[in-house]
């Protein structure tokens, strides 16, 4: 999984900086993945047939640029061929698309001017997408209908006011992410695939939220920047400090993002309701184009402790149905083209216990062993 990225040499700064943020191995890059000397017509073939995603880094440099051109002409090729999965041109300026070829209107082109971690999460989750048939092979999304339904139903509920914010409970590996994922892919289809992850830590007042969101979305931040936005935090008032931490959470919907909250002891408090930083900030979020956070949790909110402004939609995410988790299992087993007996697979789905974690970490043992046929462990793996 590969992503080609064709930028100007004078555009080289702000890309290498992109390039620092993706996952080593994921990206062909001409300063890393070149030799010296070969960055020429043969190497960039050859870089073009390791990659799933062109994705062009569009500026007013780059229109100019023969190098440039040459690789976008051969990544149309590529894509027209089925050689690689998709193409994605990102505008560096904002009067880059004006002065971009017609061949390139053709395709998926972000117009808008991005931060450099944001364009990094936006070309991961182009590369997700353009992967996406591999990954569903893989891990398919059985089962969870009921769930997608439900949270459909409270977002688009008449009578509530707008989602600010999504909280989805339960056990580790259970599918909160993926649910959350599919959701969003399903009703906002512009959100990027790669959701920036925040971990809300145990005691954590609205200083720490303030420095935690900022570094973690702005993770390329200056020293110099970050001393000046943390003094000028430092003298707000509370009211002031509340806004200018869902400022940081509201700033995603205009890159198309979202974020997942994730709760490691600071969310909720000890009677299982949202503490007074984290319930504060969510008054403050804006609701359109979409909700601009998802909260995971091991824990529900009770009802009777909820916010009373109705304004987040709630989803406790248990273990698959005994039918859902017998279609995952024969989906599984018949593409790995595993033969089985009635009762081999009554008891693997018993040993699953319904829990996703537990059945494709059988099917990844399974596959790392070399598997044709299959005797059911003697017991279910530990979540």
């Amino acid at each position: 999984m590969k992503v080609f990225l064709s930028h100007s040499s004078k555009d080289k700064g702000f890309v290498e900086s992109v390039a620092n943020l993706l996952r080593p191995g994921t990206f062909e890059l001409d300063s890393e993945t070149f030799d010296a000397g070969l960055v020429n017509s043969e190497a960039i073939i050859k870089s073009l047939q390791r990659c799933d995603l062109f994705c062009l880094l569009l500026s007013n440099n780059s229109v100019t640029s023969s190098y440039v051109d040459f690789e976008t002409l051969l990544g149309i090729e590529f894509l027209a061929s089925g050689r690689i999965g998709s193409f994605l041109t990102i505008c560096l300026d904002e009067d880059a698309f004006q002065k971009a070829s017609e061949n390139i209107k053709f395709f998926n082109i972000v117009r808008k001017c991005l931060e450099v971690e944001s364009t990094a999460r936006l070309i991961q989750g182009n590369l997700v997408s353009a992967t996406q048939i591999k990954a569903t092979q893989a891990h398919p999304f059985i089962g969870r209908e009921d769930e997608l339904v439900e949270l459909e139903r409270q977002v688009n509920d008449h009578r509530r006011p707008a989602s600010k914010t999504i909280f989805i409970s339960g056990n580790f590996g259970a599918g909160r992410r993926t649910i959350a994922q599919k959701f969003y892919n399903d009703h906002y289809p512009q959100v990027g695939r790669i959701f920036p992850i925040i971990n809300i830590e145990e005691f954590s007042g609205l200083d720490e939220l303030y420095r935690k969101i900022l570094t973690t979305l702005r993770s390329t931040i200056s020293v110099r920047e970050l001393r000046v936005r943390i003094q000028g935090y430092d003298v707000a008032s509370i009211k002031e400090k509340q806004r200018l931490v869902a400022e940081l959470l509201n700033s995603l919907l205009l890159a198309n993002e979202a974020a997942l909250l994730i709760d490691k002891g600071g969310i909720l408090n000890d009677s299982g309701s949202l503490t007074e930083e984290i319930n504060d900030v969510i008054s403050h979020l804006e609701t359109k184009p979409h909700p601009p956070t998802i909260i995971i949790s091991p824990r529900m909110i009770p009802r009777k402790l909820r916010r009373l402004e109705d304004d987040v939609s709630y989803l406790a995410v248990r273990s698959l149905k005994r039918d859902a988790a017998e279609r995952l299992i024969s989906k599984l087993l018949k593409d790995q083209a595993i033969p089985v007996t009635d009762d081999d697979l009554s008891e693997l789905i018993l040993l699953s216990d319904g829990h996703p974690f537990n059945i494709y970490r059988m099917f990844d043992e399974l596959t790392e062993l070399g598997g044709t046929s299959i005797n059911a462990p003697s017991s279910a793996p530990t979540c």
